[in-house]
């Protein structure tokens, strides 16, 4: 059998089953790093016995495919994940571009809120050394593998644990956070479900963390801020009602797929 012909069958496979679509597509450049060149070749004996290995828990056990590898991609950084860790996803790394654009060389204090595997706070200091970034997580599961990241890649950022703002009594100039945004009866894929469910389902509604945050936020942030929080494009009309009394330029940006991804309060 061919590279193609084997890519091609669990693409179809991946795709019957409601899995998002990725999964097999990250399995072939991690095992057959130069399968754009080859896929025309036969496979050979070690990567067909190491695709079917991985392939069987993706797809049979429904195992997330960065769970089994260990690690995910973001802004050009390898980070490890593992369960009971959200895995970060692409559309998030455009938040590491707003922000930059929005500080260039200004030294600011950044609360990453819900800092998970430290993805974003990890692409932000990179951009941003200049700037104090703090992560607060529940899960010290996740703040293991935050602290992980950030110790691998030599970047200087705290994390702590905290429930929402619980036990944080600072105040910061940017407030970024990735809420859990899914609605409790919202069909997700078969792997995603293998995720954290307190990192993914935010209430019937979906709005839970959004009104946590706008009840609480003001009294962690500076007079002059800036926010920033990832949503679904389902509920932003929603989100910027329940911030509609904020003070500030408000804005919603669209992700890679143009859909309405994050909503910004600009008040610095």
């Amino acid at each position: 059998m061919k590279y193609k012909q084997l890519f091609n069958n669990l693409i179809k496979e991946e795709k019957e089953l409601g899995f998002d679509y990725g999964g097999i597509d990250f399995l072939f450049k991690e095992v057959v790093s130069n399968y754009h060149f080859i896929k025309d070749e036969e496979v050979t004996k070690i990567h067909k016995k190491e695709i079917s290995r991985i392939s069987k828990k993706y797809i049979y056990k429904k195992i997330p495919i960065k769970y089994i590898f260990g690690y995910t991609f973001f802004y050009n950084f390898k980070l490890l994940v593992g369960k009971k860790v959200l895995i970060p996803r692409e559309e998030t790394q455009l938040i590491i571009d707003i922000v930059k654009e929005k500080v260039l060389n200004k030294e600011y204090k950044i609360l990453d809120l819900g800092t998970g595997s430290g993805a974003i706070s990890i692409g932000l200091k990179s951009v941003l050394p200049q700037c104090e970034i703090k992560g607060f997580d529940i899960s010290s599961k996740a703040l293991n593998y935050a602290k992980l990241n950030a110790k691998i890649h030599n970047l200087d950022i705290s994390f702590k644990k905290s429930n929402m703002f619980e036990n944080i009594n600072e105040k910061f100039d940017i407030l970024i956070s990735n809420p859990p945004y899914i609605k409790l009866n919202e069909y997700i894929s078969k792997t995603v479900n293998k995720e954290p469910k307190l990192a993914l389902y935010g209430g019937v509604d979906g709005l839970k963390y959004y009104k946590l945050i706008h009840e609480n936020c003001r009294r962690v942030l500076n007079n002059k801020y800036f926010v920033i929080l990832e949503l679904s494009s389902t509920i932003y009309k929603e989100v910027i009602n329940i911030f509609k009394d904020f003070k500030g330029e408000m804005s919603i940006k669209k992700d890679y797929n143009n859909k309405e991804r994050f909503i910004i309060i600009d008040n610095l």
